[in-house]
């Protein structure tokens, strides 16, 4: 006997080969293209290159210092004024009324008036020596200084944070330029210019 071969067939169902869908690419803008778009004038239409952080650190402090001269010469004058003596001057005027009685014997009371006013002038001349070691007033220039060391540690602070916001801003704006980043570096580098006394724009390229 033949071997009886049975073939099997089993329908193998179509499967329908679906080609993607090409994703729609957006266009991304360059900067001077966002310029053009919007007609911007800005030093952000191309990428500047910002200063390093000591730069700024520096500028934040010598404006910091030009603001606060005036305690300084203060200082210089109250040392200048210890070398110099106090002057007063004084100037008075008072009336006398001088009254006698005499009697003698025999004879009524006799009562003699004598008015008169008097002027004076008085001038005194006082020096403290001490004043050349220590002056009082020193502590409220102490105290003072004391005070814009706060007040420069907090402006210091304030520009360390502004700037590395700044950078961060402008990494994203180049990555992706938008109008909404331009004008937040705008309104960043505006803000640490005056942290900088308008010396900023002399450091940028």
């Amino acid at each position: 006997m033949l071997p009886l071969l049975i073939l099997t067939l089993t329908a193998v169902p179509s499967v329908e080969t679906r080609t993607p869908t090409p994703k729609k690419r957006y266009r991304v803008l360059t900067p001077r293209a966002l310029c053009r778009k919007y007609r911007l004038r800005s030093r952000y239409c191309t990428i500047p290159r910002l200063p390093p952080y000591g730069k700024i650190q520096a500028l934040v402090r010598r404006h910091w210092q030009r603001e606060q001269r005036g305690l300084r010469s203060l200082k210089l004058r109250l040392r200048r004024a210890a070398y110099l003596p106090n002057f007063g001057l004084e100037f008075g005027l008072w009336n006398n009324l001088d009254t006698s009685l005499t009697a003698r014997p025999g004879q009524e009371f006799y009562q003699n008036e004598e008015a008169g006013s008097r002027q004076f002038f008085r001038i005194q001349v006082k020096w403290e020596p001490r004043r050349l070691i220590f002056d009082p007033n020193e502590i409220m220039i102490f105290r003072e200084r004391r005070r814009e060391r706060a007040l420069l540690d907090a402006r210091l602070q304030r520009g360390r944070r502004l700037y590395f916001k700044w950078k961060k801003e402008l990494i994203l704006y180049s990555a992706r330029p938008s109008l909404r980043r331009l004008l937040l570096l705008e309104e960043l580098e505006a803000t640490l210019s005056t942290l900088c006394g308008a010396a900023l724009g002399r450091v940028l390229t």
